[in-house]
């Protein structure tokens, strides 16, 4: 027993302040929190933007306070987003899944619309349906 616990004890700390010292070169991606608003319909997201990837909370209000509420992720391909929305539907139990797609124009993030397939239960936007020209929301920062 007092051989397991010296050579524990030593390999427990190098690990540690390896694992330490190799996260702090890694730069850190920070939540960006952006709104938009259609019609009567509020739309919230916080929103880590990586070089490759992107994930977050999203959260959509509809009139009467019925919410959906779920995260995004996926990949960053030039200045487009691409990826799905799990989300909660207001006073259901099952998570649905939604393809996602954002266009970043400047600071705002214009969501996109297309025809939604489905692939070996993978959702996703037929390529030649993805519009950017009538968008849903428009996505704003918020200060």
């Amino acid at each position: 027993m007092k051989k397991i616990t010296t050579f524990t004890l030593p390999f427990c700390i190098l690990f540690a302040v390896l694992t330490v010292a190799c996260q702090s070169d890694i730069p850190k991606e920070e939540y960006r929190k952006y709104k938009a608003t259609h019609k009567n319909i509020k739309a919230y997201m916080n929103l880590r933007l990586g070089e490759h990837n992107f994930y977050g909370k999203y959260r959509i209000v509809y009139p009467g306070n019925a919410i959906d509420s779920g995260e995004v992720k996926g990949k960053v391909i030039n200045d487009t987003l691409m990826g799905d929305y799990r989300y909660k539907q207001y006073g259901w139990k099952e998570h649905k899944i939604r393809p996602f797609i954002l266009l970043q124009k400047g600071d705002s993030l214009i969501q996109g619309t297309g025809m939604e397939l489905m692939y070996l239960g993978v959702f996703y936007f037929a390529p030649a349906s993805i519009s950017f020209d009538s968008p849903r929301f428009v996505f704003y920062p918020e200060n």
